[in-house]
């Protein structure tokens, strides 16, 4: 059977191809392809995101997204969202991010040192709340200077300031940022001397750290530390054999306390 009426082949702006019949172009009112039927569509053809310049409106994606096809200024051709174009989410095909990379790596190609992995850890904690230890540092204000968000005057301050593989990166005030007036290199027992979690005991009218107190008395930590916990007192904590029975140290300072 053949049709009794007539139909066009037609090419719309986005450069789909549609059929039509006659009474479509007296009838609707929208001339367009499906795919370009949306209304508030922004033209952004001939608009400049960074690097990218909108050519032409391609339709809708899966997630209902307005895309736009871009030429980057290196050549190549994508599909990005209109959306993170506005932001600035997207401003390349992605070749700028490969050329910082590039650029970083050949500037030092110092990103397997050790030096360079205290550099990035120091930034990560103090801005990432992904970081474990985020709440430690950024989550309470501690920052990196601005200077230091640069990984080469960073490895030039650490050079000239006694750094040395075994050694690692301590904030002299532990409330303050970290910057070149507010850090040192320190071993891992200077570090521990250094934190507002420590704990101080006095004997004999000296005051010291306990981790300092259980190397003077060459006890372990964890024990002296546990003993402590418990109740015992601070000096029959230290001198006390271990293996005493739990318990032996608050029924000793109970018995020095009552006089029995």
């Amino acid at each position: 059977m053949t049709k009794s009426y007539v139909e066009y082949e037609c090419q719309c702006d986005c450069g789909k191809i549609i059929t039509r019949s006659q009474s479509y172009f007296k009838t609707a009112s929208q001339f367009c392809c499906p795919d370009c039927k949306r209304p508030n569509i922004k033209d952004l053809t001939g608009q400049r995101f960074g690097r990218l310049v909108a050519v032409r409106y391609a339709g809708i994606s899966k997630g209902n997204q307005t895309l736009w096809e871009c030429k980057c200024d290196c050549g190549n051709t994508v599909l990005v969202h209109a959306q993170n174009l506005k932001s600035g989410h997207t401003s390349s095909c992605g070749c700028y991010n490969y050329e910082c990379i590039s650029a970083r790596n050949r500037t030092h190609g110092e990103t397997k040192t050790r030096i360079y992995r205290i550099w990035h850890d120091m930034n990560y904690r103090c801005s990432s709340p992904k970081h474990r230890s985020y709440p430690l540092y950024g989550g309470k204000g501690v920052k990196v200077c601005d200077a230091w968000k640069d990984y080469e005057t960073f490895r030039d301050w650490a050079l000239q300031s006694g750094y040395k593989d075994g050694l690692s990166i301590d904030r002299i005030d532990s409330e303050k940022d970290y910057c070149p007036e507010n850090c040192r290199w320190a071993t891992d027992t200077e570090q521990a001397n250094n934190t507002n979690r420590n704990r101080y005991y006095t004997i004999d009218g000296v005051t010291d750290t306990l981790a300092n107190l259980c190397r003077k008395y060459n006890m372990p930590y964890a024990t002296i530390s546990s003993r402590v916990r418990d109740g015992w007192d601070i000096v029959d904590a230290l001198t006390l054999p271990i293996g005493q029975p739990h318990g032996t140290g608050q029924r000793m300072k109970e018995k020095r306390e009552t006089g029995k």
